[in-house]
C-alpha cells in the first residue's frame, strides 16, 4: 500500500468483519459502494471484492468514473452475480447498450440513472 490513508481503509475493511459491537451492530453493511480512481490497482479491487464477498454484503457497486461505468454485484448462493451499467455513446449500437438506469436491489423500488451519477 502506498499511503497512510490507504492503509487505514483496508484496516477500516479487516475490522468490519467482526461486525459486531457495543451499540448491536450485526453483520456487514447491505450495500457498499465504491468509487475508483485511477490509483487504484487490479488487487485492491480483487482484495476488496474477495472481503464483501466473504462478509456477504449484499450489494457492491464498482463505480469507475473514467469510463462512466457501475458494476453491480449481487450477491446470491455465495457468489457474486453482476451487470455493467453506465452511459452509452451515440454511436453505441442498441443491442450493445449497457442499461442506464441501475436498481437498488436492497431498497426496493429505487432506481438511480447513471447520468445523473456521471455529470
Amino acid at each position: 500500500m502506498s499511503s497512510a490513508i490507504e492503509e487505514k481503509e483496508y484496516l477500516t475493511y479487516a475490522d468490519y468483519l467482526e461486525w459486531n459491537d457495543e451499540r448491536g451492530c450485526n453483520g456487514p453493511p447491505d450495500l457498499v459502494i465504491d468509487i475508483l480512481s485511477p490509483t487504484n490497482t487490479q488487487k485492491e479491487r480483487l482484495l476488496k471484492f474477495n472481503l464483501y464477498l466473504e462478509a456477504k454484503v449484499q450489494e457492491y457497486w464498482i463505480v469507475s468514473p473514467e469510463n462512466e461505468e457501475i458494476d453491480v454485484n449481487i450477491f446470491h448462493e455465495g457468489q457474486y452475480f453482476h451487470r455493467l451499467y453506465g452511459i452509452n455513446p451515440p454511436d453505441v449500437k442498441e443491442n450493445e447498450r449497457a442499461p442506464e438506469l441501475v436498481p437498488v436491489t436492497v431498497l426496493p423500488g429505487l432506481e438511480i440513472d447513471t447520468k445523473d451519477i456521471f455529470k
